[in-house]
């Protein structure tokens, strides 16, 4: 299995160090494990994930390459803003970009039209990046918004997905969604076919684990739906390239 959006202790909102949840990981059956931790320059939220260093950062996640025999990759959840060009320099394999807040708010489920707000700022955040990497939890709003509103389909939403494969990035299907009430992982289905659909190319999965407990957590159903989707690669990216690995091959060692 793959996971590229798990957590450590290097971020304020995540429960356990990197070697439990390598540990986790290992035990877990995972061929590729991603690292990547918040980072969210110049946030106004009021429990700001902030790397103070960078290089005990990335050198820990190298230095326990040694200790595992699957692919541990060096990420960042990078915390995109139209208002900040902030984008951190040194051995990173790959980042999470991610939209976590509009200029107006960083609760964005308080805004008159929360769903608009994100959309746009999405659009005016996403540009060319020095890192490969994958658009982060698309749709997320939807743990926070009354009701659990779901995302429709428009022209803003076909901007946005048009935007990030413009800019060479990709999309990842979290499965973070389905430990929340309207259990079905971000983005939706439609979404990801209608990211293929206008020019996106490279997909991942990512559990978006805040603890050890739920690292490599809806891996294997995201696979699966992948698969009905009709998707045959997922990536990871490595030596600032995206490299594919065959859904079946995941699925099969799952089920191995």
């Amino acid at each position: 299995m793959i996971d590229l959006h798990i957590h450590t202790t290097f971020s304020p909102d995540a429960s356990h160090s990197l070697g439990e949840v390598l540990k986790a990981a290992n035990e877990s059956g995972l061929r590729i494990v991603g690292i990547s931790d918040h980072h969210d320059p110049q946030s106004k939220m009021p429990d700001m994930a902030y790397i103070s260093s960078f290089n005990e950062y990335v050198n820990s996640i190298k230095d326990a390459r040694r200790h595992y025999e699957f692919e541990l990759l060096v990420g960042l959840e990078l915390g995109i803003q139209s208002t900040v060009d902030e984008i951190p320099e040194h051995d990173f394999d790959y980042m999470i970009y991610s939209v976590h807040e509009v200029p107006e708010s960083y609760r964005m489920e308080r805004l008159p039209d929360p769903w608009t707000s994100y959309l746009r700022e999405c659009v005016n955040a996403l540009r060319p990046m020095p890192y490969p990497g994958f658009f982060g939890h698309l749709d997320f709003l939807r743990r926070y918004v009354e009701g659990h509103e779901p995302l429709y389909q428009s022209a803003l939403l076909d901007e946005v997905l048009i935007k990030i494969a413009k800019v060479d990035m990709g999309i990842e299907v979290n499965t973070s969604g389905w430990r929340h009430p309207f259990f079905e992982q971000n983005p939706q289905a439609w979404i990801i076919e209608r990211f293929i659909e206008l020019g996106g190319k490279y997909i991942t999965v990512g559990s978006d684990a805040h603890s050890k407990d739920v690292v490599g957590e809806g891996i294997d159903e995201a696979l699966r739906l992948l698969k009905k989707l009709g998707v045959s690669e997922v990536f990871y990216c490595k030596y600032g390239d995206y490299v594919p690995v065959p859904v079946i091959s995941l699925i099969s060692a799952v089920e191995a």
